[in-house]
């Protein structure tokens, strides 16, 4: 099973919406981005407060865009998110952090026209 198969089912619940971005396939949630694939591993959205804490779990690295550091973007190897258990705590981080974010509409796909009511 893929890592993204595993998202999916993991995140089953949730009520996600799966955007491709980044060249992988990140999970959305009350539209915002909660977590995803990313270049063969893990990418998950953490509070900013919480980014050099979490740097120090197995396998966590910084997200560079064109050499910036994506705060509250870590990356994840995957070996590092193998076993079910781990995987769920990043999971549960992306999760309490998008809790504590803002609900936002989600914007109609680019090409069709927004339906007036």
């Amino acid at each position: 099973m893929t890592l993204e198969d595993r998202l999916a089912d993991a995140l089953g619940p949730f009520q996600t919406e799966r955007k491709r971005m980044f060249g992988g396939t990140c999970f959305m949630l009350n539209g915002n981005m909660l977590m995803g694939t990313f270049r063969g591993g893990l990418m998950a959205r953490v509070a900013k407060t919480d980014h050099a804490k979490v740097l120090k779990l197995p396998g966590a690295r910084e997200m560079v865009m064109k050499d910036r550091v994506m705060e509250g973007f870590i990356l994840v190897d995957a070996d590092s998110v193998a076993e079910d258990r781990d995987l769920k705590l990043w999971i549960d981080l992306a999760l309490a952090y998008n809790a504590t974010l803002q609900p936002k509409a989600s914007k109609p796909r680019q090409g069709t026209k927004a339906k007036r009511v």
